[in-house]
């Protein structure tokens, strides 16, 4: 969790840190602006992907089932596999 803040606020204040020095010199300059989007797309896709690779998921012996768990893992499912039909 740690290392996923750190990436989040590092790469967000490099990326508007560039946007805003840069900003006036960029008349009309969308590669400038993609470029920053990138930065910004990057340190969101890196902080989900530390916070992901630094959780256990752990199931706990004898705890009581949840129809919204259920319900849950059905919905997550669902979008997950559409996800895959927009390419």
């Amino acid at each position: 969790m740690v290392g996923s803040v750190i990436i989040a606020v590092a790469a967000t204040d490099v990326a508007l840190i560039v946007f805003f020095k840069l900003r006036e010199r960029w008349n009309d300059s969308f590669w400038k602006r993609v470029g920053c989007a990138m930065i910004l797309a990057g340190a969101v896709s890196g902080m989900h992907w530390a916070a992901a690779t630094g959780t256990h998921y752990t199931l706990v012996p004898g705890a009581p089932e949840s129809s919204s768990a259920k319900w849950t893992v059905i919905v997550v499912a669902v979008i997950v596999s559409s996800l895959g039909d927009w390419g």
